[in-house]
């Protein structure tokens, strides 16, 4: 009988690490989700921007082509500018690149965590089912 109580006692122990697994589980798959939905809002952000800031040049451009056709000094001054604003856009479009691989990093590390939380909550799971099985056959023993 005292076995039977610490088969039990162990049962019980692994039903509720199980479930802590279980709800660790889903509260990462829940950050993973949000962390993902951040991210691609994040992009989507710096997509528009930078969408607003390619069409900003483009119009800037073409205000300089007609302003060169008279003012050839100024030219010079708007080419700058032109310069600075390519130069913006390098640098958010390396920054976007830099965000893509931190969100393919992060998703990497998440399916790995994820990995290793199914691997253990299988584990757990089949140690339970063991102690089950031992638990009705001792059951059945004594019976």
């Amino acid at each position: 009988e005292s076995q039977i109580k610490e088969y039990q006692t162990k049962r019980d122990q692994a039903v509720r690490e199980t479930q802590d697994l279980r709800n660790e589980l889903t509260k990462l798959q829940e950050d993973k989700n949000l962390n993902e939905t951040k991210l691609n809002e994040s992009i989507n952000t710096i997509k528009q921007d930078s969408e607003k800031q390619i069409q900003s040049l483009k119009t800037q451009i073409n205000e300089l082509e007609n302003q060169n056709q008279t003012k050839t000094n100024e030219f010079t001054e708007k080419d700058q500018q032109i310069k600075e604003y390519q130069s913006k856009l390098d640098e958010l479009n390396k920054e976007n690149t830099q965000l893509r691989e931190q969100i393919e990093r992060n998703q990497q590390e998440n399916n790995i965590k994820i990995n290793q939380i199914e691997k253990e909550f299988h584990e757990k799971q089949q140690t339970q089912n063991e102690f089950t099985q031992r638990t009705e056959n001792l059951t059945k023993e004594f019976e």
